[in-house]
């Protein structure tokens, strides 16, 4: 009788493994149906009861190792939804910020499109940039040309045997060396180091042209009062280094004096025309110019400014490149008349030498 039921419960265990999940696809369920018993002996109900029991219990553990791994699989999903729902919401953000930035640039962005189109004006549209103002073109081409490359061929090389051998280049230094400056060409020329502006062969801050609408009578004598209060600052300056708090102020009050003479001078129904209009608001932005190279020259402790270091004393346009590459000045817009120097000497030497120098990208 043992073995008998040891028999039946050897098929009922295999009929229930062969029915559970092996890890492979999953397939239809399938159950062992056990015929009933109607009539038997004592032995053969147990044998029969006993394997009922056991299909149940091996159907009991098939559905629990269904719904563990309907469990994990859910969790699983659950999880991949919250790493979808961060990356989504991240890259949301992403794309949101790349179009704010390509709507509002920051300065980095902003200046570096400057940059570019600056870059693509002087190679490419040189005839139209002539046109205008080319003091920015001008600068722009002295920090591109103050490089490695630059200092090799005109701060480190001082004689044209020492020059590159590239042809094209060696002919846009000769042209800068043959160019001559001649003094009356050089007093147009400006400099500028931080807020003062000065011309390149005198080097005397707090000076240069008035324009037309500071030259009238009604402006003698704050012109005087302003001349005298900068001559006495430059000579203390010259003779003690720094600027005494008297003469300072004198300074000062001479600039506001020549704005207070402005608004005099011009009335605001003066200024509806468009002609007065313009000449008060030119005359208003050298003023402003001014106050500020007064509050420079007040609190400087640089003496090279004053005392000469500044002053340009050669004679040729490859002689200007060094020195502005060794003292650190850059251009200041020109004197009236000085286009002529600005475009037809000094901008058509500098861009032959950065073209011929091949620079391919701008250093900033």
């Amino acid at each position: 009788m043992q073995k008998v039921l040891v028999f039946w419960v050897a098929i009922c265990l295999g009929l229930c493994l062969a029915s559970s999940t092996d890890g492979q696809p999953q397939r239809p369920r399938e159950h062992v149906f056990l015929p009933p018993a109607f009539a038997g002996t004592p032995a053969s109900f147990q044998l029969s009861a006993v394997s009922q029991y056991l299909v149940a219990q091996g159907d009991l553990a098939e559905s629990v190792a269904i719904a563990r791994k309907i469990h994990a699989e859910a969790a699983a999903l659950e999880i991949q939804n919250w790493v979808d729902h961060v990356d989504a919401y991240y890259e949301r953000k992403r794309i949101w910020k790349a179009a704010q930035r390509e709507k509002n640039p920051n300065y980095i962005d902003r200046e570096a499109h400057r940059q570019e189109i600056l870059k693509r004006r002087v190679e490419e549209q040189f005839g139209d940039m002539a046109r205008g103002d080319v003091t920015k073109p001008l600068n722009w081409l002295l920090t591109e040309l103050f490089g490695p490359m630059a200092y090799q061929c005109f701060s480190g090389h001082q004689t044209a045997g020492d020059w590159p051998v590239d042809d094209t280049l060696r002919r846009a230094l000769e042209s800068a060396t043959e160019q001559e400056l001649r003094q009356e060409d050089l007093h147009l020329v400006r400099f500028k180091a931080g807020e003062l502006e000065f011309p390149a062969n005198e080097p005397k801050v707090l000076a240069g042209f008035w324009p037309p609408g500071l030259r009238g009578p009604d402006f003698e004598s704050a012109r005087t009062d302003f001349e005298k209060a900068r001559d006495d600052v430059l000579a203390e300056l010259k003779g003690q280094g720094q600027v005494s708090h008297e003469n300072g102020e004198k300074l000062v009050g001479a600039v506001n004096g020549l704005f207070v003479a402005l608004d005099e001078a011009y009335t605001s129904e003066d200024r509806r025309n468009a002609t007065v209009s313009l000449t008060y608001h030119e005359a208003k932005r050298h003023l402003r110019s001014l106050l500020l190279q007064a509050h420079r020259v007040i609190r400087t402790h640089d003496r090279s400014v004053f005392d000469g270091t500044l002053c340009f004393q050669g004679g040729t346009v490859l002689d200007l490149l060094q020195h502005m590459y060794q003292t650190g000045v850059v251009f200041a817009p020109p004197e009236p008349g000085g286009d002529r120097v600005y475009k037809g000497v000094l901008m058509t030497n500098l861009r032959n030498i950065y073209m011929a120098l091949g620079s391919e990208e701008p250093s900033y």
